[in-house]
């Protein structure tokens, strides 16, 4: 192990640069943000679920997962499912609602990790949060000028308001997203 007085001084550097202090009203909007970003990701589960429900997507999940067919004789494999699934969006004019149901589910699982990055303090929570506000505000614009679906504007307002909030100086202060001066 090398003992230099350098290697000692960058990790010493390395420890009180992650030794940050908090103060309580930085502590609690970063909790408040987390706890947005919880109910963010049940809102976007519970649309993405709505919207998969649209495509006959969990039956179609379930004949998969029991490897049934509906070609007697054969298993129904993965790409079956996507295959059937893409067949009957594209009969019922519901593209859309599949692009937009798996892409809430990605937004999801990315809006619960960055959650629980606003937990634990991780820096790269910060960053994933407003990755997925971007996102959101994105596909909502997308879909406003496609078919205008009522949802979206919940989804518009709701991701504006956590931009401003993630923007907040406190919440940026604990993230270190600010060159300090």
């Amino acid at each position: 192990m090398n003992t230099s007085p350098t290697y000692n001084f960058i990790i010493v550097n390395m420890w009180q640069k992650r030794k940050t202090r908090y103060t309580p009203e930085q502590h609690r909007q970063v909790t408040i943000l987390a706890y947005l970003l919880l109910l963010e990701t049940v809102i976007m589960f519970i649309l993405g679920v709505y919207h998969f429900t649209l495509n006959h997507g969990p039956q179609l999940l379930s004949l998969w997962l029991s490897g049934q067919s509906m070609i007697s004789g054969q298993a129904f494999t993965f790409d079956d499912f996507i295959r059937q699934l893409t067949i009957y969006a594209g009969q019922q004019r519901l593209i859309p609602a599949l692009v937009e149901s798996a892409t809430l589910f990605l937004l999801t699982i990315l809006g619960l990790s960055g959650a629980i990055g606003f937990f634990r303090i991780w820096r790269i929570a910060w960053t994933q949060a407003v990755f997925v506000q971007g996102v959101s505000l994105l596909i909502s614009l997308i879909l406003y000028f496609i078919n205008k679906p009522r949802h979206i504007f919940l989804l518009m307002i709701y991701g504006v308001f956590m931009v401003f909030y993630l923007h907040y100086a406190d919440v940026q202060a604990v993230f270190h997203t600010r060159v300090q001066e």
